[in-house]
């Protein structure tokens, strides 16, 4: 049975670009998470790989058997590129290493960002994730600490290097060129790869097809993520591409309608807490509860999704401070940050204008 379920989602094509045929590999995750997409790009015998899919045997049986099904020899894989470190992108680089003798290229500081998670996912001794949670008001009734969002890191062996794929230097395969750029906020380093001759784009997780792509305040990635996400979509739509193929879902044929959806999705968030915190000052857990982020009320969230929701919602404020529309005060209760109008201490009450279209 397992084996039927893993051919029936071997890959199919979706796009052509130039000379090279595109096929998409979906990645079922192991336990937790979303599908994941890979890309494989063609030009008659040679090939190469967009995204590694999640880690575990499942994936690698997968990668096995869609090589099969298209006639792919491994000694004829030329590039693998890897969007961002995440574990759903990341996941199977060993194996097509170990299949190929390909070394995969990723941006150094998306594996930077990945050497840190992976170092404090068996434990993490410092405390720094929980307690940035902590400062932000989370607690559970029964006491237990807030669980460690790296652990997931725990199931990812990756080879023994990485070639660097950086923003400044153009990629090739077979007759065709492709030019990475560097979109953060998702995570440091991520790389979107653009088609410009089809005016087509391998986004990764900038912008989904099947929800919105969360941004996270996490200890090792950016001060202030969201305003590096916002700012790296404003860049993607002067692009006016015709095709997004995404980490997740479908191919978007009307890309930029999704792509203002996303934007108009997160400057929505964006003004909803500065509307909570116009006249009162909150904890970022007490901001969540307030707004049932994503449609979803806190109290009903797992333990690992409010910590999932609470360091977007801190990534939200941590803007909101940036842009002069809310400061911090952290002398009540102890220890746990309150958000507070920027009136507060007498200053002017700056109209929220940043994020209208």
């Amino acid at each position: 049975m397992m084996e039927n379920a893993e051919t029936n989602r071997l890959a199919h094509q979706v796009a052509r670009l130039g000379v090279l045929d595109i096929y998409l590999l979906e990645h079922p995750p192991p336990r937790w998470g979303m599908t994941a997409n890979s890309y494989i790009l063609v030009q008659g015998p040679r090939w190469a790989v967009i995204d590694t899919g999640w880690p575990g045997s499942s994936g690698a049986r997968l990668w096995d058997n869609s090589a099969k099904q298209l006639g792919l020899q491994w000694s004829e894989l030329q590039s693998v590129w890897i969007t961002h470190a995440h574990p759903d992108h990341i996941g199977q680089a060993r194996h097509l290493f170990e299949r190929s003798g390909c070394p995969p290229s990723i941006h150094p500081n998306a594996l930077a960002e990945f050497r840190f998670a992976q170092s404090r996912a068996s434990n993490d001794k410092d405390g720094i994730f929980a307690d940035l949670l902590t400062r932000s008001g989370l607690t559970f009734s029964d006491g237990t600490r807030v669980p460690n969002l790296f652990t997931s890191y725990n199931q990812i062996t990756v080879p023994p290097d990485f070639l660097p794929l950086r923003e400044t230097k153009t990629l090739a395969f077979g007759s065709e060129t492709f030019q990475p750029i560097l979109c953060t906020g998702h995570c440091k380093g991520h790389i979107c790869i653009w088609h410009s001759s089809t005016r087509t784009l391998f986004v990764g997780d900038m912008v989904l097809s099947n929800g919105f792509s969360p941004i996270v305040a996490m200890p090792g990635t950016s001060e202030n993520p969201m305003e590096e996400y916002l700012a790296a979509l404003a860049q993607l739509r002067t692009l006016k591409a015709g095709l997004f193929l995404g980490g997740h879902g479908k191919p978007l044929f009307q890309p930029n309608i999704r792509l203002d959806e996303s934007l108009n999705f997160h400057h929505s968030q964006i003004n909803r807490i500065a509307g909570i915190l116009s006249e009162t000052s909150l904890s970022a857990a007490a901001v969540a509860t307030i707004l049932q982020h994503r449609d979803i009320p806190f109290s009903t969230l797992s333990r690992f999704g409010k910590v999932q929701v609470l360091a977007e919602i801190v990534a939200y404020l941590h803007y909101l401070v940036t842009q002069d529309i809310i400061v911090t005060n952290q002398s009540n209760p102890p220890g746990v940050v309150q958000y507070c109008p920027y009136s507060r201490d007498g200053l002017s009450n700056k109209p929220f204008t940043e994020c209208d279209e």
